[in-house]
């Protein structure tokens, strides 16, 4: 099938492709999903032609499983975790997806971490006594 000329605002995610789907996706935006913009799994195929996400708490693009997607002129902008992410597959012969003149933004790179890593530090103990708390020291008389 196809889809096109259409906006999808606020969903989850925006267009999911999957089980040997191959539908024609053209002029396209998914604006501000929780997660992908578009994703594609599961044997998932699809050729996407100008096709824009902006403002994702996910990726814009999410292709996974090696599927054999073509993305021609996107664009994302805004995606919190990156605009494309191609996983898994993509080295074997004839997997993963084809891409051409797809752009991004690349905010996923400037965006503040959502949590810091606390890092403790403490000066090393020259013996295992000097590490208990709270020892007494014993005089010799």
């Amino acid at each position: 099938g196809t889809l096109s000329g259409c906006t999808v605002d606020g969903t989850q995610t925006g267009v999911i492709v999957t089980k040997g789907a191959d539908p024609t996706i053209e002029r396209c935006t998914v604006d501000s999903p929780a997660e992908a913009g578009f994703y594609v799994s599961a044997g998932g195929r699809g050729t996407f032609h100008n096709c824009r996400v902006t403002g994702s708490g996910g990726y814009g693009f999410h292709v996974i499983d090696g599927c054999r997607a073509t993305l021609k002129k996107c664009r994302t902008e805004r995606c919190a975790r990156g605009g494309y992410e191609f996983a898994d597959g993509g080295n074997a012969p004839g997997g993963g997806p084809v891409v051409e003149d797809c752009t991004s933004d690349e905010s996923a790179g400037v965006r503040p971490l959502a949590h810091e890593t606390a890092v403790q530090t403490s000066n090393p103990s020259t013996s295992l006594l000097g590490a208990i708390p709270g020892q007494r020291t014993t005089e010799q008389e």
